[in-house]
């Protein structure tokens, strides 16, 4: 069982370039300055066979995270969750497990239930929810580029190269 869920996408288009001329025309680049981030749809990065994006709505923005790479008119996406929320969400985790050995020396075996309970009600609900809330809108939002076909998932991902 991993903490932070991870999907994986094939999505069809007709022509696969562009769709990422569209995406990048979509987009804000991730280094530039902008005061109303509504006017776009994604901010990151966009290059000649690949992307990395987050929605630009303020909040939602903050929990996904789109990797995207094409190959053979065929766009491979990894959905994940943003580095700064996993490090929230993670000190959030270790915060809560170093109180446990204290609840068992102490002997308070209700304090220990309920940080247990806390732990999953974070993972179970609260991460989970994000992650499947925020996929969703991304996943409709690149939906809606020209030349959409189809899109399945899958557990095949080709790494992206890294820069």
């Amino acid at each position: 069982m991993t903490i932070f869920p991870v999907k994986f996408y094939e999505i069809e288009f007709q022509n696969s370039l562009k769709a990422l001329n569209e995406i990048k025309s979509r987009t804000i680049p991730k280094n530039i300055f902008i005061s109303n981030w509504n006017n776009q749809i994604f901010i990151g990065e966009v290059t000649n066979k690949q992307f990395t994006v987050k929605l630009s709505k303020k909040i939602l923005g903050l929990f996904c995270t789109f990797h995207g790479k094409i190959e053979n008119e065929v766009v491979f996406l990894k959905i994940e969750f943003h580095r700064y929320t996993k490090t929230f969400f993670s000190l959030l985790f270790i915060t809560i497990l170093s109180l446990i050995p204290l609840s068992i020396i102490l002997k308070q075996p209700d304090k220990f239930a309920g940080l247990l309970i806390h732990l999953l009600i974070i993972r179970y609900i609260y991460i989970e929810l994000l992650f499947k809330f925020c996929s969703k809108k991304g996943l409709k939002e690149l939906k809606n580029i020209n030349g959409f076909k189809s899109i399945t998932e899958t557990n095949n991902f080709t790494e992206l190269t890294e820069k």
